[in-house]
């Protein structure tokens, strides 16, 4: 009954002498090991094993017959073993001691873990794919609820906006026609007193003076609100205009030079020295012109806001410098605008996109601007926008942007 059991045993059965030399075998070790059992009988058992078990394996037994401190038998453990072809795999081993016939024999009940561990490893694998998916949709899902809340916040812009519009228009029109008026009152005032009364002619002069500052100060206000208003405006309409393939160099340019214009045209004194950098190999990428130029104009502008804070605040030696770069990454190509201006704390990086925050002091910027760029170039586009910055040293803002993303079908 023993000879029927080691012979139809489903696991590899290997039996040793104290020596490791290999007295039986049965059938499920001859079709493991790929080995007849001609072949195993009177071999030592180290032929069964891969380094670095095969060179240490002998002292292993020596040790254990020598002190009988034990480290597998009896316990059992997960190793590797090696097939007659050579090749390693992995085996679970159980070692039991007996006598027979007066010898110390060892036998060692051998179960193949190659199924097993490549179950475990598709299965770790899976869970893997199943972690970046679940990591995935929970991106997807945030960008969702995003741009929910800002197709949401869109709407609520744009319906402020134009309910904000007309009476603006009204007290602009009407700030403009009253210093008119105004003038035309303090003539006619002059020619009905004439040099009769110097006093009451002074005292009225002073009067209209001040009310046409005032109404000046209403005028300039009225206008800047409608700026405000512009910008709310562009923010709630979103992308407009059909993708074309343009050169990236050139709209670089483009903005730059309508951005620094204007700059101009509101310091007449603003310098600026500037470095262009151009890769001859950016190539081309289709974009919505229009809104592209706008974001750039937008960054470029806020460039030329910092350097003139900085240039204001009297630093000695220091001159106004803005770097424009473009690189070709392939299917991507970068867009670079550096400024050594004013910079940025590390605290508000993280919210310099995000509507109506604005670094700039109260009434100097409407917090929409970036916002703005990050809706053209991020959702528009499929593209990325970051930025570097040290605080009393530079800003970068990098732009990446796909060549092919918004292409139009057919093109």
């Amino acid at each position: 009954m023993l000879d029927a059991l080691f012979i139809s045993a489903v696991h590899a059965i290997v039996v040793i002498d104290k020596q490791g030399i290999i007295r039986a075998v049965n059938p499920a070790a001859e079709r493991l090991f790929d080995y007849s059992a001609e072949e195993l009988v009177e071999e030592n058992v180290r032929i069964l094993m891969p380094e670095p078990h095969r060179s240490e394996h002998d002292g292993y037994l020596r040790h254990y017959m020598e002190t009988g401190e034990r480290k597998i038998i009896g316990i059992g453990r997960e190793m590797q073993a090696k097939r007659k072809d050579g090749t390693d795999f992995p085996i679970y081993l159980s070692v039991s001691e007996f006598e027979h016939e007066g010898a110390r024999r060892f036998a060692g009940l051998i179960r193949d873990l190659t199924e097993q561990v490549q179950y475990e490893t598709e299965l770790e694998l899976a869970n893997e794919k199943a972690e970046r998916t679940i990591l995935q949709l929970t991106k997807t899902q945030d960008q969702l609820v995003a741009s929910q809340k800002l197709a949401a916040l869109g709407e609520l812009t744009a319906g402020i906006a134009h309910e904000i519009k007309n009476p603006l228009n009204f007290v602009s029109n009407f700030s403009e026609t009253s210093i008119e008026l105004l003038d035309e009152l303090k003539a006619a005032i002059s020619n009905a007193l004439g040099e009769r009364d110097a006093a009451a002619r002074r005292e009225i002069d002073e009067l209209l003076a001040d009310l046409t500052s005032d109404l000046d100060k209403i005028r300039t206000h009225a206008h800047r609100a409608d700026g405000i208003v512009r910008s709310m405006l562009d923010h709630a309409r979103g992308g407009e205009g059909v993708p074309v393939k343009a050169d990236i160099n050139g709209l670089v340019e483009e903005a730059f030079n309508l951005a620094y214009h204007g700059q101009r045209a509101r310091d007449k004194s603003f310098q600026l020295q500037t470095e262009r950098l151009f890769d001859g190999e950016a190539g081309q990428a289709f974009v919505r012109r229009q809104e592209i130029v706008r974001a750039l104009v937008n960054i470029m502008g806020n460039a030329f806001y910092a350097v003139s804070q900085r240039r204001m605040a009297g630093e000695e030696g220091y001159f106004p410098s803005v770097t424009l770069a473009t690189l070709s990454r392939g299917k991507d190509v970068e867009i670079r605008v550096r400024d050594n201006g004013t910079g940025i704390d590390e605290e508000l990086k993280t919210k310099l996109f995000e509507p109506f925050f604005s670094t700039k002091p109260a009434g100097d910027g409407t917090g929409l601007g970036l916002s703005l760029c990050y809706d053209i170039i991020q959702h528009q586009h499929g593209g990325t926008i970051s930025v570097e910055s040290t605080p009393g040293s530079f800003t970068e803002f990098v732009i990446s942007l796909p060549r092919n993303k918004s292409q139009p079908k057919g093109a």
